[in-house]
Order: C-alpha cells, then sequence, then structure tokens
C-alpha cells in the first residue's frame, strides 16, 4: 500500500514537475492540489503548490500554504518565499523581516540579499537597499546584476560619480551581452530623469562603440 502511495506521488511529481517549467501553472495548480490531498503535512509539496499560487497571482493561497509549511519545517527558502508574497502584497515592513529570518538561517545566500535589496527599493528606502547590495557585492564582487543596481539606486539618489563607477566595473565583463542588456534596460527604465537619461545614451555609445 505504502509502496503504491509513494508511486503515485513519485509520477503527480513528476507531471508537476514538467507542468511548471512549460508555465502551465494552472496545471501544476491541479497537480499540486492533489499531492496535497495525498499528504498535507509534505512542506516540499505545500511550498511548491503556493510558489505556482505565487505565479498566478493568487497571494493570500501561497502564503497561507507557505505558513503551514514553515510551521513543519522552517527553512531559509520558505522564509525567502513567504517574504516574496509578503512584498508582492505590499506589506513591506513584514516582508523584510522575513527576509532578515531567512538570512539568519542561511546569512550567505545571495538570492535573498538580492531580494531584500528590491523590497527596500520598492519601500522607498534607497538607502538600505544600497547598503545591503553594497555588502552582497563585498562577498560577491561577480554578482554584476547586483552592481549595476546599486549604481541605479546611486544614481538615483543623484550619486553619479559613484553609480558610474558600478556601471565601468560591469563594463569590464566584455564578453557578457546579457549584463550589457540588463544595464541598458536598467537605464532606460529610469531614463525619465534627465542626467540618468544622459548617462544612458552615454552608454548605449560606449557599448556600440566596442562591438564595432
Amino acid at each position: 500500500m505504502f509502496g503504491l502511495l509513494f508511486a503515485n506521488k513519485q509520477k503527480l511529481n513528476t507531471h508537476f514537475d514538467a507542468a511548471w517549467k512549460k508555465g502551465d501553472f494552472y496545471k501544476a495548480s491541479r497537480i499540486g492540489q492533489k499531492l496535497i490531498n495525498k499528504d498535507n503535512n509534505d512542506y516540499r509539496n505545500l511550498n511548491n503548490v503556493a510558489m505556482v499560487h505565487f505565479k498566478l497571482g493568487f497571494y493570500e493561497h501561497a502564503l497561507n500554504y507557505l505558513l503551514k509549511a514553515n510551521i513543519i519545517k522552517e527553512t531559509s527558502i520558505h522564509w525567502e518565499n513567504i517574504a516574496q508574497v509578503q512584498q508582492a502584497l505590499k506589506n513591506y515592513k513584514r516582508a523584510i523581516k522575513s527576509y532578515n529570518k531567512a538570512l539568519e538561517i542561511e546569512p550567505r545566500h545571495m538570492s535573498t540579499w538580492y531580494l531584500l535589496a528590491q523590497c527596500y527599493k520598492e519601500h522607498n528606502d534607497l538607502k538600505s537597499a544600497c547598503c545591503i547590495l553594497t555588502k552582497l557585492i563585498l562577498v560577491y564582487p561577480d554578482n554584476i546584476k547586483a552592481r549595476i543596481d546599486l549604481g541605479v539606486y546611486l544614481l538615483l539618489q543623484g550619486k553619479i560619480e559613484k553609480g558610474k563607477v558600478h556601471f565601468d566595473r560591469a563594463l569590464s565583463y566584455q564578453d557578457n551581452e546579457e549584463i550589457k542588456a540588463h544595464m541598458m534596460k536598467k537605464l532606460y527604465e529610469y531614463r525619465s530623469k534627465p542626467y540618468i537619461q544622459d548617462l544612458a545614451y552615454y552608454y548605449k555609445a560606449l557599448i556600440s562603440g566596442n562591438k564595432a
């Protein structure tokens, strides 16, 4: 009996993973619910179904599943996911606390630091966002996306020369087109500010010149 139950769960998990990879989140949600019906104390299933609901925009459902998963087994991933849902709900103070809970468990988890910085930025606390990203790149100096974000957040505070330092460092990774695209996307996102628009044109010309 238990062997059959395990086999059925394994098969459902395979179908769930396939639906997730295809981006068919409604199908993944249906399969995930079947998994929970079979075992509603499996924290992995609860976490997975929660993140499907998160992708679908059903934030309250996602949060309920994540809180239950975290009661069963407290992990940094659960706290990080809880924080992402709280952030989506614009409960920024709670989200910041949850990200910090995740970092208490896994202090070197790079994605948590990055998401925490984004949360501070959405909460209009650019100073704290810069502080978090500075700590992140001290430990992970090759995290260029974090460096680019730090440059942008410095620009938004009017610290143009300090921001340029990070953009110039990012461009030293000559062969990475993805980094250059991310940098230009970030600059154009805030081009309504004249000095950022000027920098966007400057770096666009510089990148084009390097390609030539």
